[in-house]
């Protein structure tokens, strides 16, 4: 039990050196290691009281804020180990914090492996850990170098994540603001603008998500989202919903190509395709219509998508070898 809650400390540090760590906590320690500049650090660690001040000031900059993160929650929950992380704190800052002093400047950024798609294409990715990634069409990902916390961002775009099982080492997707953690399911996460709108849908299993708020700071959005559902959030009202989407659904662009447009307006159809298809496709006046649609275009071809398309949105179109331009029905209009 008591090697388990030091493992978990360690590991708090561990991301730190190789840059998993999130933001607002490397902030908080970068903050402690520019107040200690001057080599004090050598004698705290010499006197027992010494020790005891630079676990108060951890205690207070580190772990409170660290608290909703899963890795470090149950770090403070015993008398006993608050007294015997004073040691262990005290060695890791001050090994941290030599090899800053040594180096003379900051630890190098983070390296990573960037993986890119363009229009109409699907990649498939193979981690060390066994896990697997597929990349639609217009995606930036990109996978830390050596690759020791899970942890993967994804940039942009979409992309469907098969994870391997490892209940001692969260896998994790950081979007935007967003950060997606479990310990080996099946979810795909939707962000071409993850600005302004973030989806993650469950195939298998179980997930969380966590938002960084304007503090840098996580916080929960949802600790349990299940198989068959499927959190968005939009930027512009700042609020989530769950939503309930078939598991075959979720994953049809990846297992057979499906074009399945989820709750679009014209104009986002229009991304959809110009992806899907690889052409460049505009809509004229959207104003003119500002429903949102929900067709399972499957596989169709592009011809035969957008007679579907203009029979069931009353729209029209031109079309020519490298351009698409719909034009919405007035009578759509509110």
């Amino acid at each position: 039990m008591k090697s388990k809650k030091y493992e978990a400390l360690k590991r708090l540090f561990e991301q730190y050196e190789d840059g998993s760590i999130h933001q607002s906590q490397k902030e908080i320690i970068d903050d402690w290691f520019d107040q200690h500049h001057n080599g004090e650090i050598v004698d705290l660690l010499k006197e027992p009281e010494h020790e005891a001040r630079i676990y108060n000031e951890l205690s207070l900059r580190i772990m409170k804020p660290v608290k909703p993160v899963g890795i470090v929650r149950k770090l403070s929950q015993t008398g006993w180990f608050r007294a015997a992380s004073i040691v262990l704190l005290a060695g890791a800052i001050a090994g941290i914090y030599y090899k800053k002093r040594d180096a003379g400047i900051d630890k190098p950024a983070l390296a990573f492996q960037t993986y890119q798609t363009k229009n109409g294409q699907v990649q498939k990715i193979e981690l060390e850990d066994g896990s697997v990634i597929w990349l639609n069409a217009a995606t930036t990902l990109r996978v830390p170098t050596p690759f020791k916390q899970r942890s993967i961002y994804l940039d942009r775009g979409e992309a469907f994540f098969e994870v391997k099982h490892d209940a001692n080492n969260p896998f994790t997707v950081t979007t935007g603001n967003f950060v997606t953690s479990d310990i080996g399911t099946s979810f795909n996460i939707r962000a071409y603008h993850p600005e302004t709108e973030y989806r993650v849908e469950v195939a298998s299993g179980e997930i969380t998500v966590e938002r960084l708020n304007s503090s840098g700071k996580p916080e929960i959005l949802n600790r349990s989202i299940r198989q068959g559902q499927v959190l968005a959030y939009s930027a512009a009202v700042h609020k989530s919903q769950i939503l309930l989407k078939s598991p075959e659904l979720i994953q049809g662009w990846k297992t057979n190509g499906t074009l399945y447009l989820d709750k679009l307006t014209l104009p986002q159809i229009a991304e959809e395709l110009s992806r899907h298809f690889n052409i460049r496709a505009i809509v004229k006046r959207p104003e003119l219509d500002l429903h949102q649609y929900s067709i399972n275009l499957g596989t169709m071809d592009l011809s035969t998508s957008l007679r579907e398309l203009t029979l069931r949105t009353g729209m029209s179109y031109e079309l020519t070898p490298n351009s698409l331009i719909i034009n919405p029905s007035a009578s759509n209009m509110k």
